[in-house]
């Protein structure tokens, strides 16, 4: 008997989760690329690899028909892709998110319009389409802002601008436009918002009600690189609500109740909805929601991917779990990195994708993150001490160089 198959476009972030889940539920897995080539790690998770033009979506489905398996589902790890697998899915009959609130959360502009008429709190904002509109917008909502692009993601291109020198700088890397990361077309503009002081949080959403929250750690300013998380995030019970109704309000408003949803907050006076992405959250949270809950969201999904049951999921266990990331802020040539084990039993895993001989150039996003460790304990402080410690050891047995020059 032939397996279902379930196809992901594309690959980013959560890719190896799903692939492996995936197959935990007995699916077979086909990954579309366009180029297959740019992928040289976490193939393993996938059966199969095809060259197929993903910005065609047309393509996509053509495949999809006539693989000789029957596909039961198609979805995509990648923030860019979302919505051409959702609506492939709909060509299809398949399950998915609907397409018109994954392209509301895609663009951002979209997304804050939705929000602010439904009366979620969110900061002051602003479309701009040149460097001038830019410094104007800014002076107008108050210094500093934050200066992004319209459909961007992990934490490219975002920028804090404390003068209107910054907030143009900022700007002329993103317009007149031009390829994003996989090399679409980014959409067109810039946005300008509030910059909102307070702890940055995400709260984890699964059919349109909140799983958990997470406390986010960011490195220094003006970028906005998420140097750690930790789950739960230590909070009353009475904020870890209003943060949960937040996140709950501001997914209704976008019509995402299907599937995951990341939402990012700032608490100020009230919880601040930063950003309402349609996928699972990257930054390995989902294994800290898992080591810290018992919950699977990535195996939730490929199941609803796949159009099985998928009721709410419950915690089966009480615990903690945090992450913090490998950084450096100076470039540097890579000349050692260190014995990748632990001998702490709470550190869950220790990662570092340095390699002597190499360079290292930090950009001010989430390329930055070369490496991480996870860790794992009954109480919220004894897990993030242990991952920081064992983050420690691990920077120290890196040995760089001075960069060479370009």
């Amino acid at each position: 008997m032939k397996k279902g198959c379930l196809v992901f476009v594309e690959s980013s972030g959560t890719g190896r989760l799903l692939g492996l889940a995936a197959r935990r539920l007995g699916l077979r897995t086909v990954l579309l690329a366009g180029d297959p080539a740019r992928y040289t790690s976490d193939l393993d998770c996938y059966d199969e690899v095809a060259a197929v033009p993903t910005w065609d979506r047309h393509a996509i489905a053509h495949w999809c028909r006539a693989y000789p398996d029957q596909v039961v589902g198609v979805g995509s790890s990648s923030e860019y892709f979302i919505l051409t697998a959702a609506e492939v899915a709909g060509y299809l009959g398949l399950s998915r998110p609907a397409p018109d609130a994954v392209a509301r959360c895609r663009n951002k502009a979209d997304s804050r319009a939705y929000l602010s008429a439904s009366g979620v709190p969110i900061p002051d904002w602003a479309l701009c389409r040149t460097q001038t509109d830019v410094a104007n917008a800014a002076e107008r909502l108050g210094w500093p802002v934050v200066v992004k692009p319209v459909d961007g993601s992990g934490s490219v291109g975002v920028r804090l601008a404390a003068d209107p020198g910054q907030a143009r700088q900022a700007a002329a890397a993103l317009l007149p436009g031009g390829p994003n990361e996989p090399g679409l077309e980014r959409a067109p503009g810039v946005l300008v918002e509030s910059y909102v002081a307070g702890p940055e949080l995400s709260v984890e959403v699964w059919n349109g009600r909140a799983v958990t929250v997470v406390r986010k750690h960011l490195g220094p300013e003006p970028f906005f690189v998420e140097t750690g998380h930790d789950v739960p995030a230590p909070l009353s019970s009475v904020d870890t609500a209003w943060l949960c109704h937040a996140a709950e309000r501001a997914v209704a408003a976008l019509g995402l109740t299907w599937g995951p949803a990341h939402v990012e907050l700032r608490m100020a006076d009230v919880p601040k909805i930063i950003e309402v992405n349609p996928r699972l959250a990257g930054g390995n949270i989902p294994q800290l929601v898992q080591l810290a809950t018992g919950i699977d969201l990535a195996e939730c999904h490929v199941a609803q991917l796949a159009g099985r049951p998928t009721p709410f999921p419950e915690p089966t266990v009480a615990r903690a779990a945090a992450i913090r990331f490998l950084t450096f802020a100076a470039p540097g040539h890579v000349v050692a990195v260190p014995d990748q084990a632990s001998a702490d039993p709470r550190v869950v895993e220790v990662a570092c994708r340095l390699q002597p001989g190499r360079e290292y150039y930090p950009a001010g996003d989430r390329n930055d993150r070369v490496g991480h460790v996870i860790a794992a304990a009954d109480d919220p402080d004894e897990a993030a001490a242990a991952a920081e410690d064992e983050l420690t050891r691990l920077a120290d047995g890196c040995a760089f160089a001075p960069a060479q020059a370009a």
